[in-house]
């Protein structure tokens, strides 16, 4: 998606698999409580690869993030780049890799951790609270 005018919304119930964001504003909403909108994050890029001014916005809310499956050796990935901002909210997140490059920023809150979350900050903060964990 690109256009600094993009305003896109995801609304549940929904699967995305991979997300390219360039400019503008998107969010992936699920139904409180349910999880009904998911993510693989197979490959998530919010911003432009090596354009620091880049800048784009992902919300994340009530949804599932990371592949489900233990048995899956994919591990989802989200990267912030140039400017760009990428909020996760009341999320059940698998494993995942969040990356900031240049100035990119993640935050995450209110998560249910099923999974190993890593970290890659290239750029701005990762803000990564401590998470429920389920065994």
């Amino acid at each position: 998606l690109w256009g600094d005018r993009t305003d896109v919304q995801f609304p549940a119930p929904t699967n995305i698999c991979e997300l390219m964001l360039s400019e503008g504003k998107a969010l992936l909403v699920g139904t409180p409580g349910v999880y009904d909108a998911a993510t693989p994050a197979t490959t998530i890029e919010v911003g432009k690869r090596n354009v620091p001014d880049s800048k784009a916005e992902l919300e994340l809310r009530h949804v599932q993030i990371g592949h489900p499956s233990k048995a899956n050796a994919i591990r989802g990935q989200i990267t912030a780049h140039g400017r760009s901002r990428v909020a996760i909210s009341h999320a059940r997140c698998n494993d995942l890799l969040l990356i900031t490059k240049h100035e990119g920023t993640i935050t995450v809150s209110d998560i249910e951790k099923n999974g190993h979350i890593d970290v890659i900050q290239d750029g701005g903060p990762i803000h990564l609270p401590v998470a429920t964990t389920r065994p």
